[in-house]
Order: structure tokens, then C-alpha cells, then sequence
């Protein structure tokens, strides 16, 4: 109930940043937990599919954009938290300071 509360209050705040596009989006809210357990950890290896509407999604897991970025300790370039290689060189990357 409450997440439906949420969404109630930002469909409006949306709308109104973004237009008729805003309008039209529907979040999802989906439970996490199974048996008191997280079915779902974005930062740790894995992948799921999400079915809704007949389409068909799937994502590997981590999800980059929630780690810290990874760099190439020889050259310093940064790469997204999900790489464990530099994809040019070859090298370990190691987690950024």
C-alpha cells in the first residue's frame, strides 16, 4: 500500500518534468524478498529476466551503475564497476580509491 501511495505522488511530479512521456510511464514495484530473503542483490554476480506485458527482459547483474568505478592500475583509465579487465589491454583492474 504504501509503495502505491509513492507512486501516486511521483506520477504527478514526473508528468510534470518530462511531459506527455511522463504521463505515459508506469513504475513497478516488485517484492525483493522470499522467505525473509533478497531474492535480488544488484551488486553481486548473477542475471534475471523480467516478464511483463508479454515482453521479455533480461539483465546481467551487478548493475554498473550501482558500483564504484574500476581502473586500470597501469594506465589509470576508469572503466564501470562490472568490468574485472581492461577490454583494450587485457589487464586486472582494480576497485578505484
Amino acid at each position: 500500500m504504501a509503495a502505491q501511495t509513492l507512486i501516486a505522488m511521483f506520477k504527478p511530479t514526473i508528468a510534470g518534468m518530462i511531459g506527455s512521456v511522463g504521463k505515459s510511464m508506469e513504475l513497478l514495484v516488485y517484492p525483493n524478498r522470499q522467505n525473509g530473503k533478497p531474492l535480488l542483490d544488484a551488486k553481486k554476480s548473477g542475471a534475471f529476466r523480467y516478464t511483463i506485458y508479454e515482453h521479455v527482459f533480461d539483465w546481467r547483474l551487478p548493475l554498473s551503475s550501482l558500483l564504484p568505478p574500476r581502473v586500470d592500475p597501469k594506465t589509470n583509465e576508469e572503466f564501470p564497476g562490472n568490468y574485472e579487465f581492461n577490454p583494450f589491454t587485457g589487464g586486472k583492474l582494480n576497485a578505484a580509491n
